[in-house]
């Protein structure tokens, strides 16, 4: 149960707009985009950063080596992916030629300063995409306020067994010591649990942004419905170990909020009506066409903030796995826009109408029953 809490706060507080680092191998040489990059990053991050450049990123980054490899195979993995999914729902992407900008802050109190430059709330988002600078920026999680406690905690203990190591305590003591022992491993299972999740949950979620407004399937500056933009953010915060680049894995976590939202148990997939209308009178579930057509839903959602991204995702794997024909086509349509261009709730509805025909109770039953006969594995959710 403390994994459980701990991950679910964490999760509430990730959502602003394989983990081996990638074999050696030669890099692209630097563009004369690059140095433009560069010099955004250095604006943002101040003196005493370090970088690094790999084949889609400049990093800087002021933390050790070793953190830094692990967000380069996650960035990098995540950028595969992305590719793999424009190609295989047929959208025209432009794989970019100038690299892609990224921070990674060592201390959470310089981190939460940038977040506060872009008017973010630190405490609320753990880590961000700007489409104003272009840039994304995250913590080294470690440092961060939700797992500082735990860190401290094995320290304290590794400290204790390293007094008791040094120590003759015979039978009694060496039960001391498997006591603190035992301890020591369950906190850095939550620790590690926890790092995991946050990576899955912020970098890939926030990388996944940043990828998709560059080579132009969101439009940078052009107005993107939040539900697919968050949706699709939120399907690759799992490996997307599909070749094809199909969006065929399941996010349990996400699977898990939307059923929390419609108040099923882990063994119930059963939903009837009653219980939908009693999920948007709570405010848990939005109507579908406030889903589609009202961004002010996402941004005033406050406490049900985990269930609109869950409703999200399960919406974008819905449309990519029961009509992806359609899911190609709103894409194209979305890709389209152009910069400046206000849209409105009505117009939203129609474009995704054009692709799927109408949204009416029988498209949100046939939604609502799809999503909830998918496998639910609560151990991949952390249940």
């Amino acid at each position: 149960m403390r994994t459980q809490r701990i991950l679910a706060g964490m999760l509430a507080w990730a959502g602003a707009w394989t983990t081996a680092a990638p074999a050696q191998r030669a890099v692209p040489a630097p563009t004369r985009g690059d140095a433009d990059v560069v010099e955004r990053i250095l604006s943002v991050a101040g003196e005493g950063f370090h970088l690094r450049t790999t084949d889609h990123f400049v990093i800087g980054y002021d933390t050790d080596y070793a953190v830094l490899r692990g967000l380069i195979g996650r960035l990098e993995g995540t950028y595969d992916a992305t590719v793999r999914f424009c190609d295989a729902y047929r959208l025209h992407a432009a794989p970019r030629v100038d690299r892609l900008g990224v921070i990674l802050f060592g201390s959470f109190e310089t981190y939460a300063e940038a977040a506060r430059r872009f008017d973010l709330d630190p405490s609320a988002v753990a880590g961000f995409y700007s489409q104003e600078s272009n840039l994304a920026m995250f913590c080294d999680v470690a440092d961060t306020p939700a797992l500082r406690p735990i860190a401290k905690e094995i320290a304290r203990l590794q400290e204790r067994i390293a007094v008791m190591n040094g120590s003759a305590g015979g039978a009694r003591g060496d039960a001391r010591r498997q006591g603190v022992v035992a301890a020591l491993t369950a906190n850095r299972a939550v620790r590690d649990r926890f790092v995991d999740q946050f990576n899955r949950f912020v970098i890939q979620h926030e990388a996944v942004h940043q990828v998709l407004f560059n080579i132009g399937v969101h439009p940078r500056g052009a107005a993107q419905p939040t539900w697919l933009v968050e949706g699709l953010a939120c399907q690759f915060e799992v490996p997307q170990t599909e070749r094809s680049g199909r969006l065929r894995q399941i996010n349990h976590m996400r699977l898990a909020d939307f059923r929390d939202a419609l108040g099923a148990v882990d063994a119930d997939n059963g939903i009837d009506a009653g219980a939908v209308a009693d999920a948007v009178a709570s405010g848990r579930l939005l109507p579908l066409r406030s889903l589609i057509g009202d961004d002010g839903a996402f941004r005033n959602a406050g406490d049900a903030t985990l269930y609109r991204y869950a409703q999200a995702w399960a919406l974008t794997y819905y449309v990519s796995r029961e009509r992806p024909d359609g899911f190609s086509n709103l894409l194209r349509d979305l890709a389209a826009r152009r910069r400046g261009v206000a849209v409105g709730a009505d117009e939203e509805l129609e474009t995704f109408e054009r692709a799927f025909g109408r949204v009416d109770e029988p498209f949100e039953s046939s939604w609502i029953a799809f999503v909830m006969g998918l496998r639910f594995d609560p151990r991949e959710a952390g249940r």
